[in-house]
């Protein structure tokens, strides 16, 4: 006896390609690049490598790829927030040349 498909070729279609897009997004955040080629590779399941060359904190104890990135972020807002602190610190010890003089009439 044949077993009946109750859902069709278009329902199938969508969630195949709903995967795709989810895996390729999450890939996408992680790695920062898109990991296959062709779009159909992601929806065979597994997306990423488990080798340990992918994965270096588990041999030798390095931070993991997100932590790195973690890191680096921070890092760039520290810098950041120097770059400002350093512009409002010279704004406010600058000489006022800019600033109009007062007229000795007005004290």
């Amino acid at each position: 006896m044949k077993k009946e498909n109750y859902r069709g070729r278009a329902y199938r279609r969508f969630q195949r390609n709903r995967a795709i897009r989810r895996k390729k997004g999450l890939s996408r955040r992680i790695y920062g690049m898109g990991w296959f080629q062709i779009d159909g590779k992601y929806s065979k399941g597994h997306i990423g490598c488990g080798c340990w060359l992918c994965k270096p904190g588990k041999r030798f104890r390095e931070a993991s790829w997100e932590d790195a990135r973690k890191t680096e972020r921070c890092k760039c807002m520290i810098s950041e927030w120097g770059k400002r602190l350093e512009r409002k610190t010279l704004e406010v010890f600058s000489p006022n040349e800019n600033k109009p003089q007062r007229s000795s009439s007005q004290e």
